[in-house]
């Protein structure tokens, strides 16, 4: 014959099956948490000093291209600056015109980044009065550059950064 066992025992579970989480389950939570925070936090993240850098890299890399090609095609180019945006152009019949070409097009930059040129200690209007002299950066058929520098400055904060050029085309970088 079975005896029933007392109810004290019966409600009893058994060993290993407690109520609460194990230490594996908690820390698998966490770590979802923190890679889900630590993907969301890279989605978001706005760097403007990057973001100005990057402007100024890719500005520098253009010029160097554009001078290159003055040099190897024995032409008289120049980098034109407006508000918002820069082209290339190239001196045809004693006028200049711009540059027809996919890599040296117009550019705008982004619409919270403001450039300021500096040419000779002369910082030049964004907006000239007369629409066909912009200021200029020369790229010469000898190799040779306009000196200058440029101001990339965003709009919502007080991040800075400056593209400067000497006579040869060498870039140098700074905030």
């Amino acid at each position: 014959m079975v005896r029933p066992l007392p109810a004290a025992v019966q409600t009893r579970r058994p060993p290993g099956r407690g109520r609460g989480f194990t230490l594996l389950e908690i820390l698998v939570v966490v770590l979802i948490i923190g890679i889900v925070l630590s993907l969301a936090t890279l989605a978001f993240r706005d760097d403007t000093a990057e973001r100005l850098q990057t402007e100024a890299r890719r500005l520098a890399a253009l010029i160097t291209l554009a001078s290159q090609e003055a040099v190897l095609q024995g032409r008289e180019l120049a980098v034109a600056f407006a508000p918002g945006d820069y082209r290339f152009q190239v001196l045809e019949e004693a006028k200049w015109v711009d540059v027809r070409d996919t890599v040296l097009r117009q550019r705008r930059l982004p619409e919270d980044i403001t450039a300021f040129l500096e040419i000779e200690g002369e910082t030049l209007p964004a907006a000239p009065e007369d629409k066909d002299q912009p200021p200029r950066v020369y790229l010469l058929s000898s190799g040779e550059v306009t000196p200058f520098t440029l101001t990339l400055k965003h709009t919502n904060s007080t991040a800075t950064y400056q593209l400067h050029a000497d006579p040869g085309g060498e870039f140098t970088f700074g905030p």
